[in-house]
């Protein structure tokens, strides 16, 4: 769920600002657009005011990785149970295989990780489970198998581990719509899961001028 690059074509754009343009359309008359069924051409004339449409996005993050908490939005709680039953590359849930040091990952070997599967931290060479996450006695902290909020562990300014955002990966991840490998497909798998509530971030805050928070709306 965590730092995931999508990628969108010419295509994909057009069909998202053309349902930009209808959401906008449909649901703005209250907010002092005319109605469309006007005679007098007000309507016609207040789209052609519209000079830009401005997308904001934040490289290799999902949505809920920083705004799955976002108030109004289709985030962390209403994942799936699929999504929430992470299982590994050959189907077998994680959640069946709790142990030490078991862990077998995409990429190489160091560091061996346990199931739940620890943090890395890549911005050391050669990389390191990253202790940041980890009790007084080596313990881990939170249940890196579901979705957890890497604060108060790290801070959003923090550095943490890199994850891969390769799109093979990610279509693995995605599984079919399941979204139940990104563990099973993440060289971080213990760092994939995690996220940031980025509502009062300075994205967050400017997000929360511009957006209309209805249930099912992903904001």
């Amino acid at each position: 769920m965590k730092r995931q690059m999508y990628v969108l074509t010419r295509k994909a754009l057009n069909r998202f600002i053309a349902t930009l343009l209808v959401s906008t359309m449909i649901f703005s008359p209250a907010n002092g657009w005319a109605n469309a069924n006007d005679n007098n051409g007000a309507y016609e004339s207040t789209i052609k005011q519209i000079k830009h449409i401005v997308v904001i996005y934040q490289e290799n993050w999902s949505f809920d990785s920083l705004y799955g908490d976002f108030p109004g939005a289709n985030g962390i709680d209403n994942a799936s149970a699929e999504s929430l039953n992470q299982v590994d590359r050959l189907g077998t849930p994680y959640s069946s295989q709790l142990g030490a040091n078991n862990f077998i990952r995409i990429s190489s070997a160091a560091p061996q990780l346990s199931t739940p599967p620890q943090p890395i931290n890549t911005n050391v060479s050669p990389a390191v489970i990253d202790n940041r996450f980890l009790d007084s006695g080596g313990n881990l902290i939170p249940n890196t198998l579901l979705p957890y909020e890497a604060e108060p562990l790290i801070q959003d300014g923090d550095k943490t581990g890199d994850i891969v955002h390769r799109y093979w990966n990610h279509f693995a991840q995605i599984d079919g719509g399941k979204n139940d490998k990104y563990i099973a497909w993440s060289d971080n798998p213990g760092l994939v899961m995690s996220y940031f509530d980025a509502t009062n971030l300075p994205e967050g805050l400017l997000a929360q001028q511009y957006t209309t928070r209805h249930s099912g709306d992903r904001s």
